[in-house]
């Protein structure tokens, strides 16, 4: 009788750690494992320092950060945030809320095409949205000085995560 209670709390257990089942939003996140060595040089323009991170759960999503600094001049850096949902409707709502609040601050958001299922640029950050995940990518003006080609350069940031998650 004790052998059958415990069948399901064994087969859980083997699922849970198995890897079994599909990935949830829930898993935890390394936002900083995110890009190579290489592809930060490329968009810092530069050897960086060590990254600064860090990943939390909320209530409904996972989110995580990451800070690379160049190595000789701390103005220089590449920033993102990474937003997982736990379900699709809330990817939804964040990605319809997005250029509401820019519209209520007087504030333009420039539509970006072919990244994800919808893109945006505040001419300071890039924003992405694919499946249940949005991305947020900075640059600083001391990395590229001209908007478009900062623009540009948190694309190329912003792919090379993309193809990662």
């Amino acid at each position: 009788m004790r052998f059958r209670a415990a069948i399901p709390i064994v087969v859980s257990l083997v699922i849970a750690c198995s890897g079994i089942g599909p990935v949830s939003a829930a898993e935890p996140l390394d936002p900083c494992a995110m890009l190579s060595a290489a592809e930060v040089e490329k968009a810092l323009g530069g050897p960086a320092a060590e990254p600064r991170g860090n990943a939390t759960e909320r209530r409904g999503s996972v989110h995580g950060s990451c800070t690379y600094l160049s190595a000789g001049d701390p103005l220089r850096f590449v920033g993102y945030t990474i937003t997982r949902w736990k379900e699709a409707k809330a990817a939804e709502s964040a990605r319809a809320a997005l250029p509401r609040g820019y519209e209520k601050r007087g504030m333009k958001l420039t539509v970006v095409d072919g990244l994800g299922s919808a893109a945006f640029w505040d001419g300071s950050s890039l924003f992405v949205f694919e499946g249940d995940a949005q991305l947020s990518v900075s640059l600083s003006n001391a990395v590229i000085a001209d908007a478009e080609a900062r623009r540009a350069r948190a694309r190329d940031v912003a792919k090379a995560i993309l193809g990662k998650l």
